[in-house]
């Protein structure tokens, strides 16, 4: 028996709620800073990583470094094409 996902039961042409919203708080984010507000949120965890790492606080300087690649997941799914 094949295991189907939420969105494959939703209509067609209907998105999933969370990644409207994703997608509207990055569409905002476009518009007023010319940056996405995930990007933004990427490129903030990667400059605190950076500060932690250098201050000694090395766990917590790797743990925020793995925040980025998540940013940019949710952006991708956010922002594919339907």
């Amino acid at each position: 028996m094949a295991v189907r996902n939420r969105a494959s039961r939703l209509p067609r042409g209907t998105a999933d709620r969370g990644e409207a919203a994703v997608r509207k708080v990055d569409q905002g984010s476009m518009r007023k800073v010319g940056i996405g507000a995930l990007h933004l949120l990427s490129l903030a965890s990667i400059a605190g990583s950076l500060l932690l790492f250098l201050r000694g606080r090395k766990m917590e300087g790797i743990f925020m470094g793995l925040w980025p690649p998540t940013f940019e997941a949710i952006s991708a799914v956010a922002n594919r094409r339907q």
